[in-house]
């Protein structure tokens, strides 16, 4: 079955503001919502895998837009602001610190923990939630969705497990509707995936390449067999290299330019539930990515741009 949706993205670094009637950029943070029960373990030993990773792509760039990372974890009923800090030893050791504990019950106060990490993260930030159980307290999606749109936040989902309620189980579904109204992505991992698929976070937090904000789009397919996704998109001559990220099951991408061509590609992170072409050496014009998933998919499109300029891709 072949379907077509629109992807729209409009992709900013940070916006310049004026100081002085210098442009100055606007720093952000980059955010780890964790969930410390029990079953957390090995989630949390492949996060600390990529911290080295991430804190270079993040902070040795000179025009970088990270300013600080925030650490917050939760379970139920407690959540916690752990750091913020711009250091990489200090950030460590919290990570280091978090001890998993219960968890028997499974639904966990995620929502709470990504309200109490919004609030200790600068506009535009990006926020990885990593969690193996479904959002217990649910009822506080509009509060949540209506904080990270005012402030801007890309919302990205790392799930590992949910609970035995169903996939649309309200506590589920809350996690795809803050996704897809703050241009994020959800990842549905194993657990020794998790330090793969945050190659997207060393992707996202390149200064020089990453274009702040990015469209979702969900795909609804009518059977489980899988089928093909047409998203069109335009390239502005801003843009050097594009990043293609898609979230589903035995994802496949094709990429086409205007002019029937193959631009070369290249896999920069693959899982069972999600995978990462960039799209190398593009040129301004119309492309298309013929995308291949069963299920439920999402398709995330970012441009990297020549020195750090902001672009946006239609």
């Amino acid at each position: 079955m072949l379907k077509y949706f629109c992807c729209l993205a409009i992709l900013v670094v940070a916006k310049p503001w004026l100081v002085d009637g210098q442009s100055v950029e606007k720093k952000n943070s980059l955010v780890f919502v964790i969930d410390d029960t029990g079953s957390m373990s090995d989630d949390i030993d492949e996060a600390k895998k990529q911290v080295d990773n991430i804190f270079d792509a993040a902070l040795k760039e000179k025009d970088s837009t990270i300013k600080d990372f925030v650490i917050v974890t939760f379970n139920d009923p407690d959540v916690a602001h752990r750091t913020t800090t711009e250091n990489r030893t200090v950030f460590k050791k919290a990570l280091e610190d978090i001890t998993v504990d219960g968890g028997d019950d499974c639904p966990e106060m995620a929502l709470t923990g990504l309200k109490l990490a919004l609030e200790n993260s600068r506009d535009g930030s990006i926020v990885y939630l990593f969690s193996d159980a479904d959002a217990k307290d649910h009822e506080k999606l509009e509060t949540v969705k209506k904080l990270a749109k005012e402030k801007n936040c890309k919302l990205f989902f790392m799930l590992t497990g949910t609970c035995f309620d169903g996939p649309n189980a309200p506590g589920h579904r809350a996690y795809f509707d803050l996704a897809e109204a703050t241009h994020g992505q959800v990842f549905s991992l194993t657990k020794k995936e998790v330090g793969q698929a945050l190659g997207h976070a060393v992707e996202s937090v390149r200064p020089s390449e990453f274009i702040g904000a990015s469209a979702f789009s969900a795909v609804e397919m009518s059977d489980r067999s899988g089928g093909d996704n047409v998203v069109n998109f335009n390239v502005a001559d801003n843009v050097k290299e594009v990043l293609i990220s898609v979230s589903g099951s035995k994802i496949s991408v094709d990429v086409t330019d205007s002019a029937g061509g193959k631009p070369k590609t290249e896999e920069t992170a693959k899982t069972s539930g999600s995978t990462i072409i960039k799209v190398l050496d593009v040129k301004p014009g119309n492309y298309t990515a013929n995308v291949f998933s069963v299920g439920d998919t999402s398709v995330v499109i970012t441009g990297i741009t020549k020195s750090g300029e902001s672009s946006k891709i239609v």
